[in-house]
């Protein structure tokens, strides 16, 4: 199991936010050996920088959309994790992302 949770608190456009996270990898194989890897590597690059790609895009949001934030952020960490890797992987994740004026 590649499983790890964290919490984070930050602070966008003014308000404060908390991001409840589980991160569960899952790994590939490399197109090269055929050896599996990599799910405990996703999810922990989903783990050290997910929450940053989050919160830059909530600042970043012309019409303060949660929904779309949430969706585009997962867009770019999808992405970015994708162009680091030469086998396939992936990670479930489950959060829970709210804000306290709410």
């Amino acid at each position: 199991m590649e499983d790890f949770e964290n919490v984070t608190t930050f602070n966008a456009k003014g308000r404060e936010f908390q991001l409840f996270a589980v991160y569960d990898g899952h790994g590939g194989r490399d197109h090269k050996t055929g050896i599996k890897k990599g799910g405990d590597e996703v999810a922990l690059w989903c783990l050290d920088h997910l929450p940053t790609v989050i919160k830059d895009t909530v600042e970043m949001q012309k019409d303060n959309s949660i929904h779309k934030a949430l969706i585009e952020s997962f867009k770019k960490a999808d992405k970015g994790k994708c162009q680091l890797q030469s086998y396939v992987s992936s990670c479930n994740l489950i959060i829970l992302f709210f804000n306290q004026n709410c």
